[in-house]
């Protein structure tokens, strides 16, 4: 089970993710992600982690390509979501992780 959640103040957009992150909830983040970016304009992005229980590379690599593109905050509280914000910070502009990552895994 998973959850995307959206929240507008007037300098930042908030999406609170929350449950397992893998693939129909992927598609649903691109999609949520695709629908904000025009109207982002200069708001901060923050992408609340606090909640995920779990999130596949594919999910890893699309937060690292929505901080490329905006330098989102990542809001995280556990070893796992800091995990994830640190690694979305770190290879946002790499994709040759993401097929180590994949070589790796087969």
């Amino acid at each position: 089970m998973w959850k995307i959640t959206r929240s507008d103040s007037h300098d930042a957009v908030t999406l609170e993710l929350e449950g397992r992150f893998v693939g129909s909830s992927i598609a649903e983040l691109v999609r949520v992600w695709r629908s904000l970016a025009p109207t982002l304009g200069s708001k901060t992005l923050r992408i609340d982690l606090r909640g995920i229980t779990h999130m596949n590379w594919y999910g890893l690599g699309e937060l690292a390509k929505i901080h490329k593109r905006t330098k989102a905050v990542f809001l995280a509280n556990s070893p796992l979501t800091n995990y994830l914000a640190e690694q979305a910070q770190g290879h946002a502009s790499s994709n040759e992780w993401l097929c180590q990552t994949v070589s790796k895994e087969s």
